[in-house]
């Protein structure tokens, strides 16, 4: 509170009235730093976990800490976010967040960018200017989202992926820096970013557990019977929609979807042949490995 005050009371704008800060959520909150994973500093990790198979793709925002003196706020702001490790940004969007209001009425634009400058770098820069329109500015003390990026891991075991603000980013212009225009005041200002040289945010993308599932059915009703067969026919020649989880449909598991699978399970229902291998009957995890992937639990084992 004492901090807050001394805001309001100073008749200049420092560098503690603006931060950033990555969350794990999209944040609208009149508290300052609420949600920032590592608070104040930024810096901290966040582990994802990945399916065997699975590369892991994980959402993480972009924020703005405000704690600005009243009638003040935050008009236009432009950001270089760099991804160094094994990690990539997919996409990048204000949809969600903020610059939603950017994004309808006023300027917004973001690209994902590939800086490649000895070793990879991944990066996304945006920018944004509010509309004229009331409000026209972020409120002038909180924590907003502003960007959500999709991240996705290589693939190897334990990829680290390190997210930073990052000032000097080439994209166009190689002055391209992290800036917020601020107003309310006589003249628009462009305070320094309080924590910029902290902020670091990293991503383990450690492996998980697999998707339970119930070898053979295909469909992912909770039964195996002729309609499990059907299903993958259908996936295999008439193109019906593919499987949820490919393991399933796997029914003799040789790690492949072809008509074999359907015979075999035909064969289990109907010439009283051996049963689909584990998980059998009951829902559990592949205890083989192979190509296959079963990336969305089927509703009968959630």
């Amino acid at each position: 509170m004492r901090v807050l005050l001394a805001f309001l009371l100073s008749s200049g704008l420092a560098a503690e009235t603006v931060h950033f800060g990555f969350s794990s959520r999209p944040l609208v909150s009149p508290v300052p730093f609420e949600g920032i994973l590592g608070g104040e500093s930024g810096q901290a990790s966040l582990t994802i976990p990945v399916a065997p198979g699975e590369r892991g793709v994980t959402h993480v925002f972009a924020n703005i800490v405000s704690a600005l003196p009243l009638g003040h706020g935050i008009s236009a702001w432009r950001l270089a976010i760099q991804a160094e490790g094994l990690g990539v940004i997919l996409s990048a969007t204000g949809n969600g967040t903020a610059a939603e209001r950017a994004i309808a009425d006023g300027f917004h634009q973001v690209e994902v960018v590939d800086f490649a400058t000895g070793i990879p770098r991944y990066g996304v820069v945006a920018v944004a200017t509010l509309p004229t329109s009331m409000p026209t500015t972020l409120p002038s003390t909180g924590t907003q989202s502003v960007l959500d990026l999709e991240i996705m891991g290589f693939g190897t075991p334990n990829d680290d992926c390190r997210l930073r603000f990052h000032d000097g980013l080439y994209w166009r212009n190689p002055e391209w820096v992290n800036q917020v225009t601020v107003s309310g005041g006589p003249e628009p200002e462009s305070p320094p970013i309080g924590n910029l040289a902290s902020i670091e945010l990293q991503l383990l993308f450690v492996p998980g557990p697999a998707a339970p599932f119930v070898r053979a059915d295909a469909n992912g009703d909770g039964d195996l019977d002729i309609s499990d067969a059907i299903w993958t026919l259908m996936a295999l020649f008439a193109g019906g929609p593919a499987p949820q989880c490919e393991d399933a449909a796997d029914a003799n598991d040789d790690g492949r979807l072809d008509l074999a699978d359907a015979i075999y399970l035909l064969g289990f229902l109907f010439l009283g042949e051996e049963a689909p291998p584990a998980p059998h009957p009951a829902c559990g995890d592949d205890p083989g490995v192979d190509d296959l992937d079963c990336g969305q639990t089927p509703s009968s084992c959630s």
